[in-house]
């Protein structure tokens, strides 16, 4: 039914996230129609599909496509920063996390993450 309409394909791999079937929800979202929503969706089940590579190289590609929009830059950013993090490269994820609460201090996702790494260093 997804492969014959790729529109669906989309909502059919957000059911499949919130019943926590990763793989199958990625495996879905490709046949779904290009779109922002679908980009963000991929980077998203990449990180909790612990596919980190495949995260940071898609974050690398929405970078040039989202060139302009602040929010995306930050979003991206905080994305990377948790690749790094759960790649043990500590001192990377640091340096993205404290560039964003540079710009935005209320960034609390960004906090909480930098928090976290701080404490695990202790």
């Amino acid at each position: 039914m997804a492969s014959t309409n790729r529109d669906l394909a989309y909502d059919f791999s957000l059911m499949f996230l919130n019943f926590e079937f990763i793989s199958a929800a990625l495996q879905l979202l490709e046949i779904a129609e290009d779109s922002d929503k679908k980009n963000w969706l991929r980077l998203e089940l990449m990180l909790l599909s612990e596919d980190l590579f495949s995260a940071l190289e898609e974050s690398e590609r929405l970078e040039k496509l989202t060139e302009v929009d602040a929010e995306a830059r930050f979003a991206i950013a905080y994305a990377k920063a948790k690749a790094y993090k759960r790649l043990g490269q500590k001192n990377k994820a640091t340096e993205l996390l404290q560039s964003i609460l540079q710009v935005r201090p209320t960034y609390r996702s960004a906090s909480t993450l930098l928090a976290e790494i701080i404490e695990d260093r202790d």
